[in-house]
């Protein structure tokens, strides 16, 4: 697929408005000037893996750049116009194949129209305006349990301790599942997050296989139940009644559109909750702003979402030749959409390596655009400033108790690991 293409396919043009920032050097993560002069795109070395935003000034200064050393080779477009265009324009970049590095087969929403369409429509029955009243009414409940125990104690860790069992759980009591049932949920769920990750069998626990049959299982007699009515209430209930003309959904379909919710929200949400707290922590004066302004955990959110996107990358692949954006990307290769990257473009974003709360809204790329926005967007919204505002009214002294540990995968960011103390004396420590 390399044959004859750049490492450097086109410079930006130079009359689009741009930062006052030298395009080579950028603010890191960790707010420090980093030097951005890599001889080529590498997002999964070391240094990129640490701070993603040192390679910024080389996506915003070309339209197209090539990662050759990944099976299959990736076209990455990391412009925000050129990033918004390919997320709307379903034609030539398909979804078919998965949102991964790597291709897979279509299923559940990652396939396109019409299917995708039919898919899509038979799923918004389950995510009424009402699911999101719900979600906030069950995050309150499940957070205050949570912090009720985790406020007394002097260090603690906010992703494991808080913000992952939190959004299981909500998420879990939202498709049906009982209260009594939640803990072997949570249990089930994070083997199933993590064996997402790790793909090579080689690798994997040996408990591994055996606990993502029997959650399948699991899962497969909640959906039996609600088709006989025994469940009348849930995602999972109202994915077996969901109806589009003709259409419903089998007990496979709806399996793996649950697994994909699972993929898709639990982790994702997790870490931006995360990633919020960190940033606060970083800027003390934000536990002020949240006490004084009710509209302002949003903010912090929309500012989260922009500046820390717990998906750097979604992928897609071409199904025709595009020379769009200077360069041609040849048909059936695999897309590697920056979403990191198009939330900093400098011809967008004033102040891109800043995080500024209370920044002038322009819609982030987050959550993605057009027909494949992620349909739980406003869900996660929800459980995130419902998990912020529980934090800031029980542990209102939280610190930071070290630097944490990055998510393992290249096209994902955040803290998988975030050690907290809630001793008020505690110095904040910045997070790199």
């Amino acid at each position: 697929l390399l044959n004859n293409v750049p490492q450097i396919c086109r410079k930006s043009p130079k009359n689009l408005r741009t930062n006052a920032n030298s395009s080579a050097n950028y603010f890191g993560y960790d707010g420090l000037m980093s030097s951005v002069s890599p001889t080529k795109y590498d997002p999964r070395s070391t240094q990129s893996l640490k701070n993603p935003a040192r390679d910024y000034g080389l996506l915003h200064d070309a339209r197209v750049l090539t990662y050759a050393d990944f099976s299959p080779p990736l076209y990455v477009l990391s412009h925000y116009e050129d990033v918004s265009d390919a997320l709307n324009n379903t034609k030539v970049f398909s979804s078919a194949q998965g949102n991964r590095p790597k291709p897979s087969l279509p299923k559940g929403l990652q396939c396109d129209a019409p299917d995708h369409t039919m898919r899509r429509n038979l799923m918004q029955s389950a995510f009424p305006p009402s699911l999101i009243d719900s979600a906030r009414t069950t995050a309150t409940e499940k957070a205050n349990r949570l912090l009720e125990n985790l406020s007394v104690r002097a260090h603690w860790d906010l992703h494991d301790d808080y913000a992952l069992p939190l959004s299981i759980r909500v998420l879990g009591q939202l498709l049906g599942v009982p209260e009594a049932e939640l803990e072997l949920f949570q249990y089930y769920t994070e083997t199933h997050a993590a064996a997402n990750l790790n793909q090579d069998p080689d690798d994997r626990p040996d408990h591994w296989a055996e606990d993502l049959h029997d959650f399948s299982e699991y899962l497969l007699n909640k959906i039996i139940s609600a088709r006989k009515g025994e469940q009348k209430t849930g995602i999972i209930a109202a994915l077996v009644t969901a109806r589009e003309k003709s259409h419903c959904l089998t007990d496979n379909e709806i399996l793996t559109i649950v697994n994909q919710l699972l993929t898709e929200g639990v982790g994702p949400t997790a870490t931006l909750v995360t990633n919020v707290l960190w940033r606060v922590m970083q800027q003390p004066t934000n536990w002020q702003h949240l006490a004084q302004d009710p509209d302002f955990t949003q903010k912090l959110i929309d500012e989260s979402l922009r500046f820390d996107p717990p998906k750097l990358a979604i992928f897609r692949t071409a199904t025709e030749d595009c020379n769009d954006y200077g360069t041609k990307i040849p048909k059936d290769a695999r897309v590697m959409l920056h979403l990191g990257a198009a939330n900093r473009d400098p011809r967008i974003f004033e102040n891109p390596n800043r995080f500024i709360a209370n920044r002038a809204a322009i819609r982030n790329v987050a959550f993605g655009l057009g027909t494949h926005f992620c349909i739980g967007a406003q869900l996660s919204r929800a459980i995130a400033a419902t998990a912020i505002e529980s934090v800031h009214r029980h542990c209102p002294g939280l610190n930071l108790g070290g630097p944490g540990k990055r998510t393992e995968a290249f096209y994902q960011w955040g803290r998988s690991r975030l050690p907290v103390t809630t001793k008020t004396s505690a110095v904040p420590l910045r997070a790199g």
